[in-house]
């Protein structure tokens, strides 16, 4: 919506919430990946790559950014397979 933060009046969006969001949405994409391809992998891969795209992708959006300037935070775009992004660098 553009607003910025206001982290006085707890309207932000705590760390660990944003963490399992993308890990879920690794996962599911991870799961829809593999299903597109018909293999079958174990609980643990599945975790561990999700995991991996997940975080990573986390880790990634936020220190491409400059630390100065302003910017909107996408899950989508945070999480794409095209650009500059982490799950690009890693697939």
């Amino acid at each position: 919506d553009g607003k910025k933060f206001k982290t006085r009046s707890g309207e932000t969006v705590k760390l660990a919430d944003l963490l399992d969001e993308a890990l879920r949405r690794a996962r599911a994409d991870v799961e829809a990946r593999l299903e597109a391809e018909g293999r079958e992998e174990g609980e643990e891969f599945v975790a561990r790559v999700a995991a991996a795209v997940g975080i990573g992708a986390v880790k990634y959006a936020d220190l491409a950014m400059n630390r100065q300037s302003n910017y909107r935070f996408s899950f989508d775009k945070m999480l794409s397979l095209t650009g500059n992004t982490a799950p690009y660098m890693l697939y």
